[in-house]
């Protein structure tokens, strides 16, 4: 934990620390909505596609994997194809299949939204420029938010000295005002 000396900082002092903080944060939103951004214009690696479907078949089952993986998918095929005829049944696929739907169609046509898809995108990643974009990036984003992490540090060893003087400061007033 950071010190601060005497009765804490200046007011000057305190002031610019808040505005180097807020200019951090501001590098640190910046840095993290661009490397999203180049995440996302990343090709989606073959690898990664690949694994998807077989970890789909294995939870899902042959008929639902088939129409989940269809090029022309439909939930109303899917839904009219399945035996619905008790509650509980509907809900579990119901469920099942939101959660599939997700996984294996809108990640393959969004492209984010996972740390395991964003992994494999720097891992297999063939567009050197974009690799040191992302790379220098995050480097940007664990600065920028370290740096953060002190400055809030020290506004708070600052807050702690302040409130530890002022308590000081109240029992020899007391005493001042009896001699």
């Amino acid at each position: 934990m950071p010190k601060v000396t005497g009765n804490g900082l200046s007011e000057e002092a305190r002031k610019k620390l808040q505005q180097c903080g807020e200019c951090i944060n501001q590098i640190l939103k910046a840095a993290v909505a661009i490397n999203g951004s180049v995440l996302a214009e990343m090709e989606i690696p073959a690898a990664y596609i690949e694994s998807l479907p077989k970890n789909g078949k294995k939870f899902l089952g042959d008929i639902i994997y088939r129409y989940i993986t269809a090029e022309q998918f439909s939930t109303w095929w899917l839904l009219d194809s399945l035996d619905l005829s008790t509650e509980h049944q509907t809900l579990e696929v119901r469920v099942e299949e939101a959660v599939h739907v997700w996984k294996l169609k809108d990640q393959k046509r969004c492209g984010s939204g996972s740390k395991t898809l964003d992994m494999s995108k720097i891992q297999y990643n063939k567009d050197v420029g974009q690799a040191i974009l992302e790379s220098y990036l995050r480097v940007m984003e664990s600065l920028a938010f370290n740096i953060m992490a002190r400055i809030n540090d020290l506004l708070f060893a600052d807050d702690s000295t302040k409130i530890s003087v002022r308590r000081l400061e109240v029992p020899l007033r007391r005493e001042e005002e009896v001699s």
